[in-house]
């Protein structure tokens, strides 16, 4: 990516994964937004923005964007979402990449797997991402980091999923 690109690292994860349907365990997202540096003196990333928040089960929340379960995927999916939200709402015109370590929310963001459950936060991730792709120059890609690697930025996210985990959600 071209310096002035933006990578936003997404991650998103639940307390205790089981029986998610009829159990709600604590379940949140994280992202952080780094913006690549034009000169590797300047450093090479400058940090723009870190998100985290709750996976909103509440239709009426104006943070719902679909989740049925509070689970490891719809955190996942949530962290994504929130990523694109971002892009279009403070993103510029950039060319942009979603770093992730879910292939399950990124292949669904993109349209290359079809969700079975998770039907309509899926829905909304792939139009996110549709209409992110079409407005921003360079459009967006996608770019696969292994989780719990010692990737710092990854492992940034993921500490930002435990603040939405407690309830908690960044302005």
């Amino acid at each position: 990516l071209p310096a002035g690109s933006l990578l936003l690292f997404t991650d998103g994860g639940c307390t205790n994964n089981t029986a998610v349907a009829s159990t709600v365990h604590p379940a949140g997202w994280g992202v952080v937004a780094l913006e690549k540096r034009l000169t590797p003196s300047d450093g090479k990333e400058l940090l723009r923005a870190e998100l985290f928040g709750p996976v909103e089960l509440d239709r009426l929340s104006p943070w719902f964007l679909g989740a049925e379960v509070a689970s490891n995927n719809t955190g996942e999916l949530s962290g994504i979402a929130h990523a694109l939200l971002w892009l279009r709402d403070e993103g510029g015109h950039a060319a942009a990449a979603i770093v992730y370590d879910s292939d399950y929310a990124a292949k669904i963001t993109q349209g290359t797997w079809q969700a079975k459950k998770n039907i309509a936060i899926a829905a909304a991730c792939r139009r996110l991402c549709a209409a992110e792709q079409e407005r921003r120059v360079g459009g967006v890609c996608f770019i696969h980091v292994k989780g719990h690697s010692n990737n710092e930025w990854n492992d940034r996210a993921d500490a930002l999923v435990q603040h939405g985990k407690l309830g908690l959600r960044s302005s």
